[in-house]
């Protein structure tokens, strides 16, 4: 091809679109780019009202309770004692802060309640935004690592927390999701 003809052919593509439909394909890949990113890094934000029935509290603090591994695991163990044989999603419920993740804060195991039966619930009320970051369930510490990266995303200033209902789901089928409370 000369120039000229190869300067008519490039000015025949821009004058029929042909650039302007490669942009918006281009775009359009990298929006599916985007959502599968965000897919597989099992995060997400939503609104959610959840009325839970409280099984056992405790007491605790992270950095300065040198029983919190104990207290955790009893609450644990003693917290099927309440549930019903039914196949129910359980939670771990963080509340009542002091601060941030480095104080003292309530841990909840409470299940969801559709009889709304009990004195002791929590309601977890609509209009709080969340993140939710889902757990490997071939990590046998994946609940504790998707803890340490939430801890660092905040300090990081990436993740800007509520601190006020924060929980694990535990679903019957075995997977487990975090939800953060965002400010």
């Amino acid at each position: 091809m000369e120039r000229n003809e190869k300067e008519n052919f490039i000015k025949s593509l821009i004058g029929n679109g042909f650039f302007n439909a490669v942009a918006v394909m281009i775009l359009g890949i990298l929006a599916v780019a985007y959502i599968l990113i965000k897919w597989l890094m099992w995060t997400y934000e939503g609104e959610i009202i959840l009325e839970l029935k409280v099984l056992k509290s405790i007491r605790t603090n992270n950095f300065n309770d040198i029983y919190i591994v104990d207290k955790i695991k009893r609450i644990w163990r003693e917290a099927p004692i309440h549930l019903s044989k039914e196949k129910v999603n359980t939670y771990g419920v963080y509340h009542k802060y002091s601060s941030n993740y480095k104080g003292d804060y309530t841990l909840s195991i409470a299940v969801e309640d559709a009889n709304n039966d009990t004195e002791v619930k929590l309601t977890i009320p609509e209009d709080t935004k969340y993140k939710i970051f889902r757990v490997d369930p071939k990590d046998e510490l994946g609940v504790i690592n998707v803890w340490k990266e939430i801890w660092e995303l905040e300090d990081k200033g990436n993740l800007k927390r509520a601190y006020t209902y924060d929980f694990e789901k535990y679903l019957p089928n075995g997977k487990v999701e975090i939800y953060i409370a965002l400010a």
